[in-house]
C-alpha cells in the first residue's frame, strides 16, 4: 500500500508548543502519531499562512507544506484529489488534536482495508481520538461532485462531503462502545477552554480511547473549566410585556425604568472578561432590552474598539433609532457582533398578543440587519402552545430570506411560569447543567447570580465589580459538584433548561 498523510493545519495556534502532562507538545505529540500510521510515502501539512505553519512546526523547514488561496472546502478538496494522485489510502486529521488514538487508528484502517471501505470514520467518541481514512479514488470522485464549495472549511468538511452522494461510497464506522456524542467534546487545542479541558483529562490519566470508554461516567469533572459565555444586564428598560416572559413580573414598571450599568462599568467589564476568557463570547441581552440604553450606540462603539472580544445581541427590534448614521454602519456591519430578534409569530395581530406593539419597527430593523449583516442576523421564535398554528407559516417565510432561523424551546423559569411548551426534550437521564458549566450571569449592579433561571436573584454569588471573575467562577464549582453527585436544588429542581446549549 501507498499512503498519504493530510495535516491540517489551519487550527494550529499558539498552543502548539505549549508543554503538556505527557512532558511533549502538541506539536509533538501529533508528529509521533503520524509516525505510526502505517505505509505511510508522504505527509502533506495544509495551511491558510505561514503564521500557522510556523505555530506547529517552529523553525523547522517543511518543503511540501501547501497553502490554500483561501478558507474554501472546495479548494481543499481539490488539493487533496491532487496531491494523493498515484496513493492508495489518506489519512486526515488537525495538528491541534494530540491524543489522537494508535491502537484506535490500526483498528479503523485494518477495517478499512478488510472491508474495501471507501471512507473510514469513528463514531460516538470525544472529537480528536481518531483520523478520517479516505481512498484516493474517492476523493477523486467527491471532486467531480462538489465541483464549488465556498464554506469555511469545518472539522466534519470532509464527511459532508460524503454526505452529499453517501449511498455511491462504501463507508466503514467504527462505533465506540459508550456513546459520548452528548457531552460535546472537543479534544483539540482550538481554544481556552479546549486546552483547559484536554490537559484536565491527561493530568488524571485519561487519554487514550479506551480510557475515555472505561471512565466515561466521571468525564463531567473535566469539562467545567473557564466560562465561554456571559450573560450580561446592561439595562432595566424594555418597550414589551412578552406573554410569555418572566420579567414584567421581574420589573412591574420595565416600561419605564431607567435604570442601567454605566458605560464605565461595561467596559471595566469586558475588560475584565478579556483578560480572564479572552475568546469567550459576551451577551447584552440578559434582562431588558439592550437598545434602551442611553448610550447604546456609544456603548457598541467603544467595545468594538477597546476589546476583542465578540457580542450577542437579543432584540425586540424596537428602539434602535436612526439606523443611516456612519456611528450606526459601524455597529450594524461589525463581525463581531451575532444580532438575534425575537419575533415569534408572522400575523400581527398574533404578534400583538404574544409581544405588544412594535412589529413594523421590528421588521424595518430586521430587514436592514438582513441586507447589511446578513450571515450574523438571527430570527427567532420562541415555540409554545399560542404559536403553533402560526410557526410553520414563519419558519417558511423567514427561510425564504435567511438560513439563520432559532425556533427557541418555550422555558417556564424552574416552573414560577406556566406550562406553554409543545413537546418534551429533555433527555431521559438528567445530566450536569450546560449553563453551570459554560456560562456566567450578571446583574445591572454586577451581582452574579447562579444562571438566567434565578430570576428572583435567590442564589447570588459576589459581585463582579468587587471581586475577581476568576475566585467568583471557581467558587461556583461547588454547585457543579452537586450536580456531579445528582442533587439538584433551589432553582434547579425544576428546571427544564439544563440540557440547552448557548454558542
Amino acid at each position: 500500500m501507498r499512503n498519504i498523510v493530510f495535516l491540517n493545519l489551519i487550527k494550529s495556534n499558539s498552543y502548539s508548543q505549549k508543554q503538556l502532562p505527557s512532558n511533549r507538545t502538541i506539536s509533538q505529540m501529533v508528529q509521533d502519531f503520524t509516525a505510526c500510521i502505517p505505509d505511510v510515502e508522504k505527509v502533506i501539512p495544509i495551511a491558510l499562512d505561514q503564521e500557522q505553519v510556523l505555530a506547529f512546526y517552529g523553525d523547522t523547514e517543511n518543503p511540501d507544506i501547501v497553502y490554500l488561496e483561501s478558507d474554501r472546502q472546495d479548494l481543499l478538496l481539490k488539493t487533496m484529489a491532487k496531491e494523493s494522485e498515484g496513493y492508495d489510502h489518506c489519512f486526515y486529521y488537525y495538528t491541534d488534536t494530540p491524543l489522537l488514538d494508535q491502537n484506535l487508528m490500526k483498528k479503523m484502517y485494518a477495517n478499512h482495508l478488510k472491508y474495501y471501505a471507501d471512507y473510514t470514520f469513528a463514531d460516538g467518541y470525544p472529537l480528536g481520538l481518531a483520523p478520517e481514512i479516505i481512498s484516493s479514488n474517492t476523493l477523486k470522485d467527491l471532486n467531480k461532485i462538489i465541483p464549488e464549495k465556498k464554506e469555511a472549511i469545518e472539522r466534519e468538511s470532509l464527511f459532508s462531503w460524503i454526505q452529499k452522494d453517501i449511498n455511491s461510497f462504501d463507508i466503514e464506522t467504527e462505533i465506540s462502545s459508550v456513546d459520548l456524542r452528548l457531552k460535546r467534546i472537543c479534544l483539540s487545542t482550538e481554544n481556552q477552554i479546549n486546552f483547559l479541558q484536554l490537559e484536565s483529562f491527561m493530568k488524571s490519566g485519561i487519554i487514550t480511547a479506551e480510557d475515555f470508554m472505561e471512565k466515561h461516567k466521571s468525564l463531567d469533572e473535566h469539562c467545567r473549566t473557564v466560562p465561554n459565555y456571559y450573560q450580561i444586564q446592561i439595562s432595566s428598560s424594555c418597550p414589551q410585556s412578552c406573554s410569555y416572559c418572566p420579567y414584567p413580573t421581574m420589573n412591574p414598571h420595565h416600561r419605564s425604568d431607567n435604570s442601567e450599568m454605566s458605560i464605565h462599568n461595561i467596559l471595566k467589564l469586558a475588560e475584565s472578561i478579556e483578560a480572564f476568557t479572552p475568546e469567550a463570547r459576551i451577551s447584552l441581552s440578559l434582562w431588558g432590552e439592550p437598545a434602551m440604553h442611553s448610550d447604546i450606540k456609544n456603548v457598541l462603539t467603544s467595545l468594538i474598539q477597546k476589546s476583542r472580544l465578540n457580542f450577542v445581541i437579543e432584540s425586540s427590534g424596537i428602539g434602535w433609532g436612526n439606523l443611516e448614521t456612519p456611528e450606526m454602519a459601524e455597529i450594524l456591519e461589525s463581525n463581531r457582533i451575532e444580532w438575534i430578534f425575537s419575533l415569534d409569530a408572522m400575523d400581527s395581530n398574533l404578534y400583538k398578543q404574544l409581544r405588544g406593539d412594535g412589529q413594523v419597527e421590528a421588521l424595518s430593523m430586521i430587514e436592514k440587519m438582513l441586507t447589511v449583516n446578513p450571515e450574523r442576523t438571527w430570527i427567532q421564535a420562541v415555540r409554545m402552545k399560542e404559536n403553533e398554528d402560526d410557526l410553520e407559516e414563519f419558519y417558511r417565510f423567514w427561510k425564504e430570506k435567511t438560513n439563520n432561523v432559532i425556533i427557541q424551546k418555550y422555558d417556564h423559569f424552574s416552573k414560577s411560569l406556566p406550562e406553554k411548551k409543545i413537546t418534551d426534550l429533555s433527555p431521559l437521564k438528567r445530566f450536569p447543567c450546560w449553563h453551570l458549566k459554560r456560562e456566567m450571569a450578571i446583574l445591572l449592579d454586577g451581582s452574579v447570580v447562579r444562571c438566567r433561571e434565578d430570576i428572583n436573584g435567590k442564589h447570588q454569588r459576589e459581585n463582579c465589580f468587587e471581586v475577581p471573575l476568576e475566585s467568583i467562577w471557581n467558587n461556583g464549582r461547588t454547585l457543579y459538584n452537586e450536580h456531579l453527585n445528582e442533587e439538584y436544588k433551589g432553582v434547579c429542581a425544576g428546571c427544564d433548561e439544563y440540557y440547552s446549549y448557548n454558542f
